[in-house]
């Protein structure tokens, strides 16, 4: 085996892995890093910043892998690639239009609402996006050789992938010796491979909630009332679990949407309140028995 020979064609492989993933990141991940970076209302540069960019680059270095990894074989990197950038564009225009993530808990409110509701979520944006990053993706493969001929005619762009992939290499190394957990979190997070992760957690909690639904106490034979006091007290309980807290205009709302509410003089709102979960199915028993 020609050992040099070789080794060039492992730096093409990763060269054109890095240089799509640098593509994807500038296309994708960025949007999820300015997402999390206002979930965690966090300033530049200070600790959680770092961590959460520290994430970014992590996720940069994972999918440069992945894309090299698939490259030397065509069936794979036709597969994979397209793929990426499907879930990608996706995650992209969920965190743009719905200000949400990709989770497990968007992927539920796909298949466990009514038919209508997920219709709601698959707008014609939304087929744009995606129909434009499979296109992006299938062009990329073609025209694969000229990313190779570029970084070999480019020399500052190939100092800029070599340092990337030292970068992406010694990132994922020294993350897995200190045991930092950013590997974890970035693959919770960044997609392609959070959708992966995200899609074994729905098929989790719903196996565990199929089981938990077969094991129903029978309440007219467990359940008795019980008084400390001589007369019944009778208590109205209002669940609105698909109501958010900031649409309320008590909690600061701009449109007045609670005028009866606002006017009460002892009411108290606890407006940093979130749902486990994004469907009535598995919002309303988790609220009441503590089942998560």
């Amino acid at each position: 085996m020609d050992i040099k020979k070789t080794l060039k064609s492992l730096e093409n492989y990763l060269a054109v892995g890095t240089s799509l993933s640098i593509i994807y990141t500038i296309a994708f991940h960025l949007q999820t890093f300015y997402m999390m970076v206002r979930i965690y209302n966090t300033t530049p540069f200070s600790s959680q910043w770092l961590g959460i960019f520290s994430e970014l680059i992590i996720a940069l270095s994972c999918t440069s892998i992945l894309f090299a990894i698939s490259w030397p074989s065509h069936y794979l990197r036709t597969i994979i690639i397209p793929i990426s950038f499907l879930f990608g564009s996706a995650s992209a225009y969920f965190s743009i239009e719905l200000n949400r993530l990709l989770t497990s808990d968007l992927i539920r409110d796909f298949f466990n609402v009514e038919n209508d509701l997920t219709l709601e979520l698959i707008t014609p944006q939304l087929i744009a996006a995606t129909s434009a990053s499979l296109i992006a993706s299938l062009l990329l493969l073609k025209y694969s050789s000229l990313i190779i001929k570029f970084y070999k005619r480019n020399k500052p762009y190939r100092i800029f992938v070599l340092f990337c992939i030292a970068i992406s290499i010694s990132s994922v190394i020294l993350d897995m010796s200190f045991r930092s957990q950013h590997l974890t979190s970035a693959s919770k997070n960044y997609m392609p491979f959070s959708f992966f992760v995200h899609l074994g957690k729905y098929a989790l909690q719903t196996k565990k909630f199929s089981e938990a639904n077969n094991h129903k106490l029978d309440l007219s034979k467990e359940f008795s009332w019980y008084y400390n006091q001589p007369e019944p007290m009778t208590v109205v309980f209002v669940i609105g679990e698909s109501l958010r807290a900031d649409k309320l205009s008590l909690n600061g709302f701009k449109t007045n949407t609670t005028p009866n509410l606002s006017s009460e003089q002892n009411l108290i709102s606890f407006p940093n309140f979130w749902s486990l979960y994004g469907t009535t199915k598995y919002a309303i028993p988790t609220m009441m028995t503590g089942l998560s």
